[in-house]
């Protein structure tokens, strides 16, 4: 039986759905990954996952250029003939569902990870133009779908109006941690040591980590006016932020306020990097002050690490980091709580192990990777059945 992912980037589906892809190809499925043309990292394939390649911009408004993706689906799906469809992200999931529809695909689901920029962000005429197409575009597609898959019930009732049959929605608790890869006890001192040393981090810092796309919307801006406050009474902390930044998001932070920030020693902008669990490893507090999210990779592999939380009270975030027990929720917005709340930690060695170990208890017994993948293949078993009957 055939199963299509389809998603803008390779990258997206390697970071996010890869155990997924790989786990229902041991259970006997065969997977495809449907991504971008001009992606050329064939990591998908090594893996031995076939790639079908489409063209698609995610940034384009272009109705020609929109037009010529779906005909490129339709034109896929019509000869791969997968049995179930899954897509993931905005255009994929509103592009792949009116071909899918069209190809006569038995089971589509579409897949709301997080609502992404034109959702978060509130201001700008274009913005609510976008926002307002898709809404439109996803009041038709939930029609066809089979199911659509949320993961955090704020998310799920942003869209509910959109569709007379709410059972059509539903949430899973995001992707799934690997717990036996992302471990405390996985990385040994003296590997530590020298990942402490690679990255110019004295032995003696309290290292306070953030990873994840450089996007404004992360907040970006609230950790780095944090940052200063701390070392303004505390110059034995240092801020490692791990990623990129997204040329194709608006909300991209610019190359040159990382260059001036990082100018400060204190601030360390890392880019993307593959040793995530290594720089976690060396991590005393994580943080993530963005404003808001579907369910955030990077705080759960955090507390796996056992490593206590400060992020920020807002969809996605809240229904990972229980306040004062795993970690702190702080408004969004506001450096100064931030700051705080970093302190608190900063100053108690006992309760970052205690609020850590917590963390990684609620991982292994809501967020692990086993958990949601059967969550998935249940709901993939339950869709079959019906189409069977």
């Amino acid at each position: 039986m055939k199963i299509a992912y389809l998603s803008h980037t390779e990258w997206y589906l390697r970071n996010f759905r890869l155990s997924w892809m790989k786990s229902l190809m041991s259970r006997g499925y065969t997977v495809y990954g449907v991504i971008q043309k001009k992606e050329a990292e064939n990591y998908l394939e090594n893996e031995g996952i076939p790639v079908i390649r489409y063209p698609i911009e995610r940034k384009s408004v272009n109705p020609i250029h929109e037009i010529i993706t779906i005909l490129s689906l339709y034109r896929i799906f019509k000869k791969l003939r997968p049995t179930i469809l899954h897509t993931f992200l905005h255009k994929p999931n509103l592009y792949g569902t009116i071909a899918g529809r069209l190809a006569h695909i038995p089971i589509i689901i579409n897949h709301i990870p997080g609502l992404g920029y034109i959702y978060t962000e509130q201001n700008g005429v274009k913005v609510k133009l976008y926002r307002f197409v898709t809404s439109r575009l996803y009041r038709y597609c939930f029609k066809y779908a089979d199911k659509v898959i949320f993961h955090n019930e704020d998310d799920l009732n942003e869209f509910v109006h959109l569709t007379n049959n709410r059972d059509k929605f539903m949430v899973i608790k995001g992707t799934g941690v690997n717990v036996e890869f992302f471990s405390p006890d996985k990385v040994p001192q003296a590997r530590k040591r020298i990942v402490r040393a690679s990255l110019g981090v004295s032995t003696n810092d309290i290292v306070i980590t953030m990873t994840g796309r450089l996007i404004w919307h992360k907040g970006i801006y609230e950790l780095v006016e944090a940052a200063r406050m701390i070392h303004s009474k505390y110059e034995n902390v240092t801020f490692l932020i791990v990623g990129w930044s997204d040329s194709g998001n608006p909300g991209s932070v610019s190359h040159r306020f990382i260059e001036d920030v990082g100018r400060c020693g204190y601030i360390k902008f890392l880019g993307k990097r593959e040793n995530i669990r290594d720089i976690l490893a060396i991590t005393d507090i994580y943080v993530l002050p963005s404003y808001r999210e579907g369910l955030p990779k990077g705080v759960l592999e955090a507390m796996a690490m056992g490593i206590p939380v400060v992020t920020t009270d807002v969809p996605g975030c809240r229904e990972v980091v229980i306040d004062g027990v795993n970690g702190y929720l702080v408004p969004p917005f506001d450096s100064k709580k931030l700051a705080e709340a970093l302190e608190k930690l900063i100053l108690d060695e006992e309760l970052r192990l205690r609020m850590g170990s917590i963390g990684r208890e609620r991982v292994l017994s809501e967020f692990s990777e086993g958990i949601v993948i059967n969550a998935i293949h249940s709901l993939y078993e339950e869709l079959l059945d019906k189409h069977r009957q």
